[in-house]
This record gives C-alpha cells, structure tokens and sequence, in this order.
C-alpha cells in the first residue's frame, strides 16, 4: 500500500506517523532509508487505522512502530527475518520460496505503473529514481507503451498527409 522498503518499515517510530482523518503521513526518515534521504508519504487506509487503534502496544513517540518486545524500544526487524526463515520450508512446499518482503515493494511499483502514473513521481514516492524505476520496470513500461500504440494508427492520404485516428473508448474495451 506505500512502496516503502522493508528497513523503512522496520525504522518507523511512532513520531513518524501523522494522522489525519482517514489519511497517514508518514515521514521516512533519512537513517531508515536506502538512499539517505527523508521523505513523506501519504496512505489512506482503514486497515492500517483500526491496527494502531485496536492492535498497537507501543505507544510513546520514540517507540518502534512495529516492535516483538514489552517496551517497543527494539525493532521487529530482526524477530521478523528470524521467523521468515523458518517458514521458508513452507513457502516451498507451496512454491513461494521465492517470495520475500521487498515483493510487497515490486507489487505496489507495478501498480502504480500500470496505473499509468507519471514514472518520475512513483520514483519520487517509492524513494528512487526515475533511472532505477525505469531500468528495472522496463517489462511493464514496454507493456504500457506498447498497448497506448494499439490505441491509435496513422492512415496516410493520397496527397501525402496523414492523420492519426485513435481508437474510441468503446472499441478498446471489446
């Protein structure tokens, strides 16, 4: 729901989120990122609300957002990979050892590409460049690209014209 890495997860504090409404803003901090860099993001979801309000133990500004312990002074970082791993096995038996957090990261960059978002702005929110988006959605950036070109054609005309005629919305959806 929020591009973020998993060390960026695992680094929030509670001082880090911002509540506003139905809306979190969350501020990455520059010593939780890959690319030590601050930056905020916004997510607008219930599910994340009624886990703080119903679920969260740790509530004093510098506690750990996520924390295994009675005081939520230590990240959940290293209990999380711990038992990651042994679950491994059963990820395999079930063809998803492949699987892992930064997958969770991929999805959301895919979507929003998919949602035909501005690759610049996905970089600016997931906290890369648009380089490194560019580079490593390559797959999905032809996709897109290539579906907008089935949307419309060039027809050339006896005197050497030509116009583009694009497809209506109706016939795109058949």
């Amino acid at each position: 729901i929020s591009g973020m890495r998993s060390g960026e997860v695992f680094g929030l504090r509670n001082k880090d989120i911002e509540i506003r409404g139905t809306e979190c803003v969350i501020n990455i901090r520059a010593e939780t990122s890959k690319v030590r860099r601050n930056r905020k993001i916004t997510i607008d979801t219930p599910l994340f609300l009624g886990w703080l309000n119903r679920q969260q133990r740790h509530k004093e500004s510098t506690d750990y957002l996520f924390s295994p312990f009675d005081t939520g002074k230590t990240s959940a970082r290293d209990t999380f990979y711990h038992e990651y791993k042994s679950i491994r096995a059963d990820l395999k038996s079930i063809d998803l050892d492949w699987f892992d957090l930064y997958h969770c990261r991929h999805w959301w960059i895919t979507q929003r590409l998919l949602a035909e978002e501005n690759v610049h702005l996905v970089a600016q929110a997931a906290g890369t460049s648009g380089k490194e988006i560019e580079s490593t959605y390559s797959h999905v950036l032809t996709e897109l690209t290539t579906r907008k070109f089935n949307q419309s054609r060039v027809v050339w005309k006896r005197d050497g014209t030509y116009e583009v005629i694009r497809k209506k919305i109706e016939e795109l959806e058949r």
